[in-house]
């Protein structure tokens, strides 16, 4: 959305320039000039908080990706765990079975 925003504000820029422009060659002084140069600056004014906003949206983003990455490995990592706890339990469960057998049979 924002680079729709932007490109259809770059293209009333470029717009606005043409006229200035052909205002210019056809020297028609007065307010219908300085009116599109005001009109000029305030749209190059409203592209750049365009941008600006846009890339703070992106850098935003690219944090919260970054975090998200971290959590992600840190969850990766206590899961590992856990399952190295359950399978040292496991491990610990079939001995005690083993040995109730042994002393049940013996």
């Amino acid at each position: 959305q924002a680079q729709g925003a932007t490109a259809a504000l770059s293209d009333e820029v470029q717009d606005l320039q043409r006229k200035l422009a052909a205002a210019n060659e056809a020297s028609n002084p007065g307010g219908h000039e300085d009116a599109l140069r005001e009109e000029l600056e305030a749209l190059r004014a409203s592209l750049q908080a365009e941008e600006e906003a846009r890339d703070a949206g992106l850098q935003q983003a690219r944090q919260a990706a970054a975090a998200h990455r971290v959590e992600s490995a840190s969850l990766r990592q206590r899961l590992a765990a856990s399952e190295r706890r359950a399978e040292a339990l496991s491990a610990t469960l079939q001995e005690v079975e083993a040995r109730n057998l042994t002393e049940v049979a013996g």
